[in-house]
């Protein structure tokens, strides 16, 4: 059973594979790390596919990314390269 707050990452991570509309094999591995207590691995590996892939997300999306990356206490330098793949107009 999960914690409140991997719940909470869990529905972080849905959250923003939603908004990015991620195949539904990278989706699914995100979220069994997740459910499986390797929260900090799953927001690796989301930052690594959205950059590699050159995923262009609105602002709102990066801001979820950097608010789960303070969640996990992850280092900023980690997403701030995504900063970059922020679209302007609610573009993707």
């Amino acid at each position: 059973m999960l914690m409140d707050f991997e719940t909470s990452i869990v529905d972080f991570i849905k959250s923003i594979v939603f908004d990015l509309n991620l195949p539904e094999d990278v989706s699914l591995q995100l979220l069994e790390y997740a459910q499986h207590s390797e929260c900090g691995m799953a927001f690796e590996d989301l930052v690594y596919y959205i950059e590699n892939n050159e995923l262009g997300m609105k602002k709102e999306t990066f801001e979820k990314i950097v608010k789960l990356g303070h969640m996990l206490d992850m280092e900023e330098k980690s997403w701030e390269a995504l900063k970059r793949l922020v679209t302007f107009a609610g573009k993707q």
